[in-house]
């Protein structure tokens, strides 16, 4: 059993006083084996309905779900665990003390790096994403972060292919995808066909190259109900995860960005793949729950352009197991 405890741990390394002593019960020894097999069954799948349950909670469902199904085409391969869960990361540090321009002078610099290009928005995304899972229920709960390198590029006749693999957290600057390179062997492959990518508003319209236009389609993609402002930046990480913006939509996104007042500076920070950036924070009570959240926006100050978007709890929920700050969800987008 100290066998079994070993592995447990180490498929989740929560602080162990979050752990009851004794034997494993037998849910907690079939989950075991799904995380270090990496199956894709009806087990699973129920696990990541309650992550995504949790997440929607907060804001940030729509985020998740760029392809949570199997597509058309290849059948996914299992992930490796080789990189293991972590502990839910605290928030970005941010040196408070630093000058932070302001929106509009970041939204300046866009539209200047975007003077005389055309919309030049591209289909896919690649990102490094962090997300919030949890544990089997009545085991403690626990949570727990599974790192990601996500690449999806669109491919002639129409379809996007999405190649997902673990990420080590410990190497930010780590890059295993590129889309004229084979996919190692522990990637997962998924395909969406495009009869698929015609049923979400955020893949159906590519995002306006003009900040009016983006503010109404990002209301649509969170349609139907008059979307709050947390909702709009959820719609801004659904877009940002299917699209890859050009200098024109950088100049979009900026724009738009600065016609928020309910964004405030906090200060300069470095994005979790090491590159400095200027954050903003949308302070909010999730919908349909009590406990505060935060979404830090990080933008590249030399571009304008969105590197990272992160939320995060504000609070202990009372609910799940957590730590007050505790990240739910962070991407950062444009790995290279």
């Amino acid at each position: 059993m100290t066998d079994d405890l070993q592995l447990l741990a180490a498929a989740d390394p929560a602080p162990a006083s979050r752990w009851p002593d004794g034997r494993l019960a037998a849910s907690s020894e079939e989950h075991l084996l799904r995380l270090l097999n990496g199956r894709q069954d009806h087990a699973q799948a129920t696990l990541r309905r309650r992550a995504l349950l949790v997440v929607a909670a907060a804001g940030l469902a729509a985020t998740l779900l760029l392809v949570t199904t199997g597509g058309s085409g290849e059948s996914p391969r299992p992930i490796s665990l080789a990189v293991q869960p972590v502990s839910a990361p605290a928030p970005l540090a941010v040196d408070p003390g630093s000058a932070v321009p302001s929106l509009a002078d970041l939204a300046a610099i866009a539209a200047e790096r975007a003077t005389g290009t055309p919309p030049s928005v591209v289909r896919g995304s690649h990102v490094r994403a962090w997300y919030l899972g949890f544990g089997v229920e009545g085991e403690g709960f626990p949570a727990v972060v599974l790192p990601e390198e996500r690449l999806s590029v669109a491919r002639a006749d129409g379809s996007l292919q999405v190649t997902t693999v673990p990420a080590d957290p410990s190497r930010p600057a780590e890059v295993r995808l590129a889309a004229d390179a084979p996919a190692p062997d522990d990637a997962q492959l998924q395909v969406v066909d495009p009869a698929q990518l015609t049923e979400d508003s955020a893949d159906r319209t590519p995002p306006p190259a003009e900040p009016s236009a983006l503010a109404a389609h990002l209301a649509v993609v969170r349609a139907p109900s008059p979307p709050t402002p947390s909702e709009l930046l959820t719609g801004l990480e659904q877009v940002l995860i299917r699209w890859t913006p050009g200098p024109a939509e950088d100049a979009a996104i900026a724009g738009w960005l600065a016609q928020q007042p309910w964004l405030a500076p906090l200060g300069t920070v470095t994005d979790r793949l090491g590159r400095p950036g200027v954050a903003y924070a949308l302070d909010a009570t999730a919908d349909g729950a009590t406990f505060q959240t935060r979404h830090t926006v990080v933008l590249d100050p030399a571009t304008g352009a969105v590197l990272s978007i992160e939320l995060a709890f504000m609070e202990n929920t009372g609910e799940w197991d957590v730590e007050p700050h505790a990240v739910i969800s962070y991407v950062a987008y444009r790995v290279r």
